[in-house]
């Protein structure tokens, strides 16, 4: 096949080498041109999947439940080795605030300043509204006094360690990378709730590419884990395996955005995204 599959990722910058690794992979083990692409900020690469520039995203739930339908299909959904995720294609968005915070509950954040990566994010910003919306308009009203875009769950992070923000809720995929390549870091931060699971990021497949390629993808895909060297790719990713899931899969992220729609944060949303 003469035609270069592209790939895209708008997931965690972290990840981005891993990404690489994996289609080097898949070009190598089914002969089809396979290409991941960095460059650029994830908007733009996110812009390069809707145009058709890119073929491939791994992309957040509520991105792919945002796609008109019939465009695009699910090549397959990381999953993570350890324990916490019991070998399911799920994640959790971890509550984290700072060590010496007074705070040890969700409900003792009423008050608190609270920083999101991105509207799009279920784990930052989707599990957070739907975790208000549970408690009652009571109780989401006015919950917390500022809340922050901060455009990053890094950004978020580092703006608690420095005491400029109380509060953000965190992929636990990506705060456990964080935790292996600096363990001091549960100095730092504690953990007050856990919001979950969640239908992990997919990655998905413009179904303008030729169904037999999807296929072929696909099948190669779900069964890197049992290849020596596909399975140790994997695992440099903390993976054990890529997952078949399904569109029904993320009907989950469906129900929340649906019940989740009247919750407002009550106050103006400061974004440091902005230029």
């Amino acid at each position: 096949m003469d035609t270069v599959i592209k790939a895209i990722s708008i997931q965690s910058p972290l990840a981005a080498d891993h990404c690489k690794k994996v289609f080097e992979f898949l070009a190598e083990t089914t002969g089809i041109r396979c290409e991941f692409n960095d460059d650029n900020t994830w908007q733009d690469r996110a812009r390069q999947l809707d145009s058709g520039d890119a073929q491939i995203g791994w992309v957040c739930g509520p991105v792919y439940c945002s796609k008109p339908d019939g465009k695009f299909e699910i090549l397959g959904s990381p999953v993570h080795k350890a324990p916490r995720y019991q070998d399911r294609p799920v994640y959790y968005s971890d509550v984290v605030v700072r060590i010496d915070s007074p705070c040890n509950t969700f409900l003792d954040l009423r008050g608190s300043s609270f920083g999101f990566n991105e509207p799009i994010s279920q784990s930052g910003h989707g599990c957070v509204k739907h975790k208000l919306y549970t408690l009652g308009r009571h109780c989401w009203e006015g919950f917390f006094s500022k809340v922050v875009h901060t455009g990053a769950h890094l950004t978020s992070l580092g703006l608690i360690l420095e005491g400029s923000l109380d509060c953000a809720a965190i992929d636990t995929t990506m705060l456990d990378t964080i935790i292996d390549e600096d363990p001091s870091l549960l100095t730092k931060i504690k953990i007050i709730d856990t919001l979950g699971p969640s239908p992990i990021p997919p990655w998905i497949i413009s179904t303008s590419v030729p169904e037999a390629t999807r296929k072929t993808l696909r099948d190669a895909f779900v069964q890197m884990h049992k290849s020596d060297r596909g399975k140790q790719i994997l695992e440099s990713g903390g993976l054990s395996r890529m997952a078949e899931t399904h569109d029904t899969d993320y009907n989950q992220i469906r129900d929340i955005q649906t019940e989740s729609l009247s919750v407002s944060w009550g106050t103006e949303v400061i974004n440091m995204c902005e230029s």
